[in-house]
C-alpha cells in the first residue's frame, strides 16, 4: 500500500449529516467512532449543532454504537462532553495522539465495537484518516465546520490541500453513497481509434 493509498478515505461526505446511517447499517457497519473539534463542534467549543445533534439522536436510534475521538488532553472537557452528548468520549492525551493507533483501539474497547464494522468519521486527512485506516476502520472525511483551528492544524490543512488534489486527479475521491462516477475516475487520454475518411476515392 502507498503513501497515498494510506491517506485516502473510503468515502467523503460535506458533514455529518450527510451521512447516510441507513446506508451504513445496510453495509453491516454497527458502531460509529467520531472526531469532535470541526466535527461536530467548532473548534474548542461545546456548540453542538441541533442538526448534528439529531443525526447522532438518529444513530443511537438505528442502532449504532458511538464514540467520541478526540486529540484533546483536557478531561473536564470530556467528561461534559459525554454528558452533553449522550456517548462516551476519549482523549488520545499527549502519550497517544492520533493518527497512532492506540487511541482508536481504545474508543474501539469503550464500546465493545468490531474493528471490521466500525466508521471513523473526521475532518483531518493526517490525524482521523490515516489513523482510521492504519487501524483497519471504514474512513469518511468531511469538511471542517468551522475555520478555526488549532494552530498546528492550520499548517498541516495547507499539506492536506495537496493530497486532497492528488486524490482526486487520481480517481480516488469516492463520494459517500454514490456509485463511481465518471468525473472521479482517473484521468485518461482518448484512447479511441482515429477513423479515416474511407469515403471512396475519386477520379477527376
Amino acid at each position: 500500500m502507498g503513501l497515498l493509498d494510506i491517506l485516502t478515505p473510503a468515502e467523503f461526505a460535506p458533514r455529518v449529516t450527510d451521512i447516510d446511517l441507513d446506508h451504513l447499517w445496510s453495509q453491516g457497519y454497527r458502531s460509529l467512532v467520531l472526531d469532535l473539534d470541526n466535527t461536530l463542534v467548532p473548534w474548542m467549543t461545546y456548540d453542538l449543532p441541533d442538526d448534528i445533534r439529531s443525526w447522532m439522536e438518529r444513530a443511537k436510534a438505528v442502532g449504532f454504537k458511538l464514540c467520541i475521538l478526540s486529540n484533546t488532553p483536557m478531561r473536564e472537557r470530556l467528561r461534559q462532553i459525554e454528558v452533553m452528548f449522550g456517548c462516551p468520549a476519549v482523549g488520545s492525551g499527549y502519550l497517544g495522539i492520533k493518527p497512532r493507533v492506540s487511541p482508536f483501539k481504545r474508543a474501539i474497547a469503550r464500546i465493545g465495537a468490531d474493528v471490521k464494522k466500525t466508521v471513523m468519521v473526521g475532518d483531518q486527512i493526517f490525524t482521523d484518516i490515516l489513523g482510521g485506516n492504519r487501524t483497519g476502520l471504514h474512513t469518511i472525511r468531511i469538511e471542517p465546520i468551522a475555520r478555526r483551528d488549532f494552530i498546528a492544524t492550520k499548517i498541516s490543512r495547507f499539506v492536506e490541500r495537496i493530497v486532497l488534489g492528488l486524490i482526486e486527479k487520481r480517481g480516488k475521491k469516492r463520494h459517500h453513497g454514490r456509485p463511481e462516477t465518471e468525473d472521479c475516475r482517473p484521468e485518461t487520454r482518448d484512447q479511441r481509434p482515429e477513423t479515416r475518411d474511407q469515403s471512396p476515392e475519386t477520379k477527376d
